[in-house]
């Protein structure tokens, strides 16, 4: 099948043609095409027309995620515990814009019948707590979680390409630490609902990267840094600017696909 389109211009020739394609929730497509040799319709404007395959079904990006595009980014780096700093190439991923609250957590746990965090008091949060990023929970709870919601854990570098956009940026806002821009190192030295600090935000749209809660990530290692079997990345409300300590009721999740 052909679809056409016609096209205007100021009678510059053109052997080609490039069209980008958007829509809410979709990720954008580009299409580049010859064309036809032009046809004078009327002085001083050339018409043709573009012919292209029909579009192919862009699947649509499910509600509350944000794409990473594919591509190389710098990961590591001494600002980031003294790793040495590398460039990889990582594919494209869908990852959470938000943390995992109490509320939604609360769906796995009545599905599931497992075990509840213990600061609930019983089987679902209390009010005061629903809004909230999800805490308590171990990286096992958090991976289960994700897998139960058709996802699952990011690695850690994923997570960290998340957070430093493509040029390696420490924080998800630049290199510098800005006091209050994030919900770590003073402030509100509680909880916040996702999204309370919106200065930390990613040039992608992913919050509270820098601050909250820590998350849990699916990379497994045993050294300085690493609880219960995985990696642990970001700062919670009770840190000074990046882990430096792990303490289960700081630790949260979110998920990637």
């Amino acid at each position: 099948p052909r679809w056409r389109l016609p096209l205007v211009w100021d009678g510059a020739p053109l052997q080609s043609f490039a069209v980008r394609f958007s829509g809410p929730g979709r990720a954008p497509l580009c299409l580049c095409t010859e064309l036809r040799p032009p046809t004078p319709s009327s002085p001083g404007t050339r018409r043709s027309t573009l012919h292209a395959p029909v579009l192919p079904k862009i699947p649509a990006v499910p509600g509350g995620m944000v794409v990473i595009a594919s591509g190389p980014c710098r990961l590591g780096g001494e600002a980031l515990g003294g790793l040495p700093e590398y460039v990889a190439d990582l594919p494209g991923f869908l990852i959470d814009a938000h943390e995992v609250t109490n509320d939604e957590y609360a769906e796995f746990v009545g599905e599931t019948g497992l075990a509840p965090p213990v600061h609930w008091g019983g089987p679902a949060p209390p009010d005061a707590l629903r809004a909230l990023p999800v805490t308590q929970v171990t990286g096992r709870e958090a991976d289960a979680y994700a897998r139960w919601r058709g996802k699952r854990l990011p690695t850690e570098a994923e997570w960290e390409r998340a957070g430093r956009w493509t040029d390696g940026r420490i924080f998800p806002w630049g290199n510098a630490w800005r006091e209050g821009r994030a919900n770590a190192g003073g402030g509100e030295r509680r909880l916040l609902p996702p999204a309370s600090a919106p200065a930390d935000r990613s040039p992608e749209g992913v919050y509270d990267l820098a601050g909250n809660a820590c998350e849990w990530t699916a990379t497994t290692a045993t050294a300085p840094g690493v609880s219960d079997g995985r990696i642990v990345r970001g700062s919670s409300f009770a840190m000074q600017r990046r882990v430096d300590l792990f303490l289960l009721e700081h630790l949260s999740t979110r998920a990637t696909l």
